[in-house]
């Protein structure tokens, strides 16, 4: 429908690489938050907060569908060569310098930005961190305790920048070289390849929003300690249906009878 129908194609994209960037986003507000919320200061602790956290979410999201807005104005559906040789219709960006913005555009936002504030906000973390420890005595085992912690959560957070590098940046690439080279004559065998690796390294960008929980399952003990006290805790609870269905017996007042 998006190659048949203008505006099916315009928010079919724009929801799209909104949405996926908001994604992202929101896990920096996460990470900015754990900043926060470990600093020393009592100033900074304050924005640690629900009220902040939902202002952020909410100003975080509609900033960033006014900033992908352009997407809504600039795509349109043009005349291609498919695979095969032939003229079909496909929605896409406009040609010529919008392009190109794109694919800066969609490297910046999506892939490089949110994965270095994510490094940076992580390690100003572990940063505070060791300040608290350096102010409050611990013995040498909780000390190997608190590091070790550290250790994972630190492997846990370069994974998943990691993986949200490795599964959007060459999509990115891919975008840049499609703008660079769109008035060039190419082949059907050219054209098949680059529709397969564009297909193929589109569809590893839905990994940097899928993997979180299986990453963080495998590189970190701390998070599979927690785990598995949330099942433990789900599965001891066992609701009482006696009392909730039994009725509740009111003692009632003698009231006088009147013959």
């Amino acid at each position: 429908m998006t190659n048949g129908n203008l505006a099916t194609c315009k928010i079919q994209f724009f929801a799209n690489y909104s949405s996926r960037a908001i994604s992202c986003w929101l896990i920096v507000l996460a990470c900015s938050d754990r900043f926060f919320h470990s600093s020393t200061s009592a100033n900074i602790r304050r924005l640690s907060s629900m009220k902040v956290a939902r202002w952020a979410t909410a100003i975080t999201t509609v900033l960033l569908m006014l900033l992908y807005s352009h997407m809504l104005i600039y795509y349109e559906i043009s005349n291609v060569f498919d695979r095969f040789g032939s003229i079909v219709p496909m929605c896409n960006a406009q040609k010529g310098i919008y392009r190109t913005f794109i694919g800066f555009w969609y490297m910046s936002w999506y892939s490089l930005l949110p994965a270095m504030l994510m490094l940076l906000f992580g390690f100003l973390t572990l940063n505070n961190l060791r300040q608290h420890r350096q102010v409050i005595p611990r013995t040498i085992q909780g000390n190997q305790i608190v590091r070790r912690t550290d250790q994972q959560l630190l492997r846990m957070l370069i994974a998943q920048v990691l993986v949200i590098n490795v599964s959007t940046l060459p999509y990115s690439i891919e975008q840049l070289y499609s703008a660079f080279t769109t008035n060039l004559s190419k082949s059907t065998l050219r054209i098949a390849q680059e529709t397969f690796v564009s297909r193929t390294l589109g569809a590893m960008t839905a990994f940097a929003h899928t993997t979180s929980f299986y990453l963080f399952t495998l590189t970190g003990t701390v998070f599979r300690k927690e785990l598995r006290k949330i099942i433990r805790s789900c599965c001891s609870r066992k609701p009482n249906f006696l009392n909730s269905t039994r009725p509740k017996m009111h003692r009632v007042a003698n009231v006088p009878q009147y013959h």
